[in-house]
């Protein structure tokens, strides 16, 4: 590597590591408000589970956090370079305008291969592991996050109503609470709420303890003078107008089966060799395997955004030649949102539209900005 391509190198990692910090830093900070109430929870609680959590959000701001911090710094780069002609006295010595460009592909193509590991493998297993973590701060401390809300909402095993007795059809349970002590609470309230949103039955207590049980998954309630009201939900209500009304008294703890939660896994949680066995296992059964295919399509895509913005960011910041910064960071910040639209939003619009191939679509975004660079490349070779 010649001294011109450390100089040019440096620049570039210098400009691209800044946007890099500012561009992590608010997306970390939008993606901390999302959960800031498990945050400020855990900030209390336990610092470590705090940092944890904080360490977990990591991966996914890489994956948008670095193509930004690379295409915003070669902007900035090699617009000033073209800004203060230097770019002409470069190809006027003879360089060709690939080989001045080279330290920026090659940081592109260190970015896109740390993107690959992150968003195949690392970025899964952190989002697994964030929720998972979030849920078990929850359950840990559900009595501080009773006192802090009074009312909590939980997903519902399928029939689990038959299990318990309280009726069919639940899913999800509202729980309300007044004021309470040492972890018995008063005018304690269930609300027993289908999937179409009609309340099946009402628990009422004078008061009780509630805990989880993380083992079976299961919320336990120990109620003092109990009572549970039963509608029909507004249906059956009206087909039959049946009602029920149960007192207990001196009965044992109920438990209500919850949902399993983020154990069950979804795509955004599955690693790259989690999800090709899943693909595999759906094409044996005979599945629709589009959901498993746009995923891993869209992983391996996006991971190739640092060198595709690259591709584009070279010739056109020697066409455009503005060494402005705020210019460049909202070009950069305009193409990455136009990248990101294309990969993340236009293919989910089409996935209930199998024959127009979404699993393939996300590429289109790398072929048009690598495509449009090319033919801005040739054209600066020979301005």
């Amino acid at each position: 590597m010649t001294i011109l391509q450390r100089y040019l190198l440096r620049d570039v990692l210098a400009a691209s590591s800044v946007v890099f910090l500012l561009f992590a830093f608010v997306l970390f900070y939008g993606n901390a408000t999302r959960h800031d109430e498990y945050f400020l929870k855990a900030l209390f609680l336990s610092t470590e589970t705090f940092f944890l959590l904080s360490g977990l959000l990591v991966p996914y701001v890489l994956a948008y956090a670095l193509p930004l911090g690379l295409l915003a710094g070669t902007l900035l780069s090699f617009g000033r370079l073209s800004a203060d002609k230097e770019i002409v006295a470069l190809q006027a010595n003879g360089l060709s305008l690939s080989r001045i460009a080279s330290p920026v592909f090659f940081l592109a193509l260190l970015a896109t291969g740390l993107c690959l590991g992150v968003n195949l493998h690392w970025a899964p297993q952190a989002r697994a592991a964030f929720e998972e973590r979030k849920e078990r701060l929850f359950f840990d401390n559900l009595d501080a996050f009773l006192s802090a809300e009074k009312q909590l909402e939980f997903a519902a095993a399928t029939e689990d109503g038959e299990a318990t007795g309280l009726g069919a059809g639940v899913a999800r349970y509202v729980l309300s609470v007044g004021s309470g002590k040492n972890g018995v609470w008063n005018n304690l309230r269930v609300w027993f709420v289908s999937e179409e949103g009609d309340t099946l039955g009402v628990l009422f207590a004078e008061s009780g303890e509630v805990r989880f049980e993380e083992s079976t998954n299961r919320l336990w309630l120990n109620l003092r003078n109990a009572d549970y009201q039963r509608f029909g939900g507004e249906a059956q209500s009206k087909r039959s107008g049946e009602t029920g009304f149960v007192a207990f008294r001196g009965h044992e703890p109920i438990a209500l089966q919850l949902k399993g939660g983020v154990r069950s896994g979804s795509l955004k949680h599955k690693t790259i060799s989690q999800l090709i066995e899943l693909r595999n296992e759906l094409i044996g059964t005979g599945g629709d395997s589009l959901s498993v295919d746009l995923r891993i399509q869209k992983s391996c895509s996006m991971a190739f955004a640092p060198l595709s913005l690259a591709f584009l960011a070279v010739p056109l910041a020697i066409r455009v030649g503005r060494r402005e910064t705020m210019f460049n960071a909202g070009l950069a910040l305009s193409l990455a949102l136009v990248y990101f639209f294309l990969l993340t939003i236009v293919p989910e619009w089409l996935e209930s539209y199998p024959q127009a191939r979404p699993d393939l679509l996300v590429w289109v975004p790398n072929v048009l900005f690598q495509g449009i660079g090319l033919v801005l490349f040739r054209a600066a070779e020979h301005q």
